[in-house]
């Protein structure tokens, strides 16, 4: 492992067919943080113009690693937490513009707060309006009003939308259980200790399981509306929508065995998997109606 540098930001992004929003993330950097920082990028194997932009803005900054096949985003960060040298490490997705201060703001209130473990900023779309990016740790009952969409009809319901907090105002700063894997802070010294991300949960779940790790240590996820960054979000699993699907299941099934492994938990784990099955089908079907809609008003 590299030795650490005091006092500087490393930021470790992972890519994967990224051509339309990478170089706005690696700019936005370049302008908005004046400090000291390198710039980790890792390359699942793009098959569109990303790599050759990412080598356009390479410069003593940047380290740049090219992925030969597509390992999955989990396996990518812990690829540049294992060359990183900064102090803190920023996760960031390609998709993500940084705004002026919106990094300092962020190491600065980890500074002066111990107990924060991992800290984030508040979220927005480019016209503005706030992502809701803040969750609570999910309960059986939380995914299965999830899959079925009952969440849907009281989206601001604790009972029915408790797991992505519909009942939190996030224009309100607030220690959460788990907070948005598109753009978080989290010393090195943390993150080493942890072994970076788990590789069992290859893309979705590996920053759930991260905060839950760090909430065990008893440290606070914090998210902070001081700082604010913009995300564009979602691309790359609406392009493949249907995979998205099974792999965020099987991580969730995956979670709950490794967190809630009681004897009592373990039976109701293996019930809760029987019963998702049938319920992840439908979703596919529901996915490949809506898709061939997409598609036909494309083709009018």
């Amino acid at each position: 492992m590299p030795k650490t540098n005091k006092n500087t930001l490393s930021i470790i992004i992972v890519t994967f067919n990224s051509q339309d929003c990478i170089d706005n993330c690696i700019s936005s950097i370049s302008k908005n943080y004046k400090k000291n920082y390198e710039i980790i990028i890792i390359d699942n194997n793009s098959s569109d113009n990303t790599i050759e932009i990412i080598k356009k803005n390479i410069n003593s900054n940047i380290k740049f690693i090219q992925n030969k096949r597509n390992y999955g985003f989990t396996k990518a960060v812990n690829q540049g937490f294992k060359i990183c040298r900064g102090e803190y490490i920023l996760n960031l997705n390609p998709d993500v513009e940084i705004l002026d201060k919106s990094i300092e703001i962020l190491i600065e209130k980890m500074n002066t707060n111990n107990s924060i473990g991992i800290i984030s900023p508040q979220l927005v779309f480019p016209d503005g309006k706030i992502q809701f990016t803040c969750r609570r740790f999910p309960t059986y009952w939380n995914i299965f009003t999830e899959l079925i969409f009952l969440n849907q009809f009281r989206p601001k319901s604790k009972l029915l939308n408790g797991w992505k907090m519909g009942d939190f105002n996030h224009k309100t700063e607030m220690s959460v259980d788990q907070t948005a894997g598109a753009a978080f802070i989290i010393k090195k010294k943390l993150f080493d200790k942890l072994s970076g991300l788990d590789e069992r949960f290859p893309m979705f779940f590996s920053d759930v399981d991260l905060c839950k790790r760090v909430k065990n240590l008893n440290l606070e996820i914090f998210y902070t509306t001081k700082s604010k960054m913009i995300h564009i979000g979602g691309n790359s699993i609406f392009k493949y929508r249907i995979r998205s699907i099974i792999t965020s299941s099987v991580s969730m099934i995956k979670f709950f065995f490794k967190h809630y492994n009681s004897k009592f938990n373990l039976i109701i784990n293996l019930f809760f998997s029987l019963i998702l099955v049938p319920i992840i089908f439908f979703r596919i079907i529901k996915s490949l109606i809506i898709s061939r809609k997409i598609f036909q008003r494309k083709t009018l």
